[in-house]
């Protein structure tokens, strides 16, 4: 049966057999399924290419530089003008791991026009490869992170009131690393699925929508904003459910593709066949990535969150 696939205006009807007829049509399908869905791609920088399989970094790099003589200092005419070290921090590798799944599509969808059996397989692989790759990210957060702050009360409708407190909290552990050249700014909350919605439901949130703000209250359409307080709120399924982290983007660490580019890191092969799988055609899907943080002082662990 013919389905609709696309947005806006311009719909059309696809059938499994259009799709299989360019040999481009299911890649791009395919992409077009994993577009924006990794939390690491959101809060890590690019570090280029994992060229050879590997990337380098250095941990903890401070913000301002050695200099010569003290630091900056006013030039006298004629005076010599003080020169900037860098400070390279402790030398770190990650290898590029490499993730993947095949999508095998069958003689008998095709014939059928099964095609919700095949972007139903294909939503199944891009969920599976995001919990692969985000899951690998959170475990970096346990072993990386020794900052943290013990919520006054839990984040949810009934003790919800001291979300403000804990973030300065957080706000305060990262300021006090500037006098050692540490300039970090928290800008994003990084919270599990149940913990968004609990946030829906605090108090402190929702005092945030009234008098001539009461018509942008995300009660009205159920959707916690992504945006609040001056930093974003990003949800997941791989943050445990009774931890938070508070964290600067692209500065806490970096994320390397071996493969693929920036914009489209997910590679998917040519079709082959496999004859004894009612005379399949298959694509391996692979993402090969090398996720680090080298800038741990750049992250605050909540705990406590949920009762």
């Amino acid at each position: 049966m013919p389905t609709t696939i696309g947005t806006g205006t311009e719909q059309s009807a696809v059938t499994l057999n259009w799709l299989m007829q360019d040999p481009l049509r299911i890649p791009m399908q395919i992409r077009s399924f994993f577009r924006a869905q990794f939390v690491a791609d959101q809060i890590l920088r690019r570090a280029g290419k994992a060229t050879g399989g590997a990337v380098q970094y250095w941990v903890s790099n401070p913000l301002t530089p050695d200099v010569t003589g003290g630091g900056v200092e006013v030039i006298a005419p004629l005076a010599e003008i003080p020169v900037a070290n860098p400070i390279v921090g402790s030398p770190a590798s990650e290898p590029a791991y490499v993730r993947g799944l095949g999508l095998r599509i069958g003689r008998t969808q095709i014939e059928r026009e099964d095609i919700g059996s095949v972007l139903l397989g294909i939503q199944q692989i891009k969920n599976a490869m995001v919990a692969s790759v985000d899951g690998a990210l959170m475990a970096k957060f346990a072993a990386a992170i020794t900052q943290t702050v013990a919520v006054t009360t839990p984040w949810d409708a009934s003790s919800g009131t001291t979300i403000r407190k804990d973030w300065m909290a957080a706000n305060r552990i990262v300021e006090d690393l500037r006098p050692s050249g540490f300039d970090y700014r928290l800008d994003t909350l990084l919270v599990n699925l149940n913990t968004r919605d609990d946030l829906m439901a605090a108090p402190e949130f929702a005092a945030t929508f009234i008098g001539n703000a009461a018509d942008q209250n995300y009660m009205l359409n159920g959707a916690l904003p992504t945006r609040l307080w001056n930093f974003n709120i990003i949800a997941s399924p791989q943050v445990p459910a009774d931890i938070a982290y508070g964290l600067q983007s692209k500065i806490i660490g970096g994320i390397a593709d071996e493969r693929g580019t920036p914009d489209e890191p997910i590679e998917v092969s040519d079709m082959f066949l496999e004859p004894a799988y009612d005379m399949a055609q298959r694509w391996n899907i692979t993402r090969a990535a090398a996720g680090f943080i080298d800038n741990p002082g750049a992250i605050v662990k909540f705990t406590n969150v949920e009762t």
